[in-house]
């Protein structure tokens, strides 16, 4: 991403990106290309997909009631 302020790539040092995935919180952060301030956040994401599979129940003992072709 291009830094709205100085036009070069955004250099926000890993630490800052590692402590917001690993504690998902959001972080205020200095750009190290020129001091600007950023909000750095996680975002989550989640894909949906058919199971093809042999079970018989899900992860939490429910019975798979309807099977996909694989």
């Amino acid at each position: 991403m291009k830094c709205p302020n100085c036009n070069k790539e955004i250099d926000i040092d890993f630490v800052v990106y590692r402590n917001a995935e690993r504690y998902h919180n959001t972080n205020l952060a200095v750009s190290n290309c020129c001091g600007t301030a950023f909000i750095v956040k996680p975002v989550l994401t989640l894909k949906v997909t058919p199971y093809t599979g042999d079970k018989t129940e899900d992860d939490w003992g429910n019975p798979i009631k309807v099977k996909h072709n694989k």
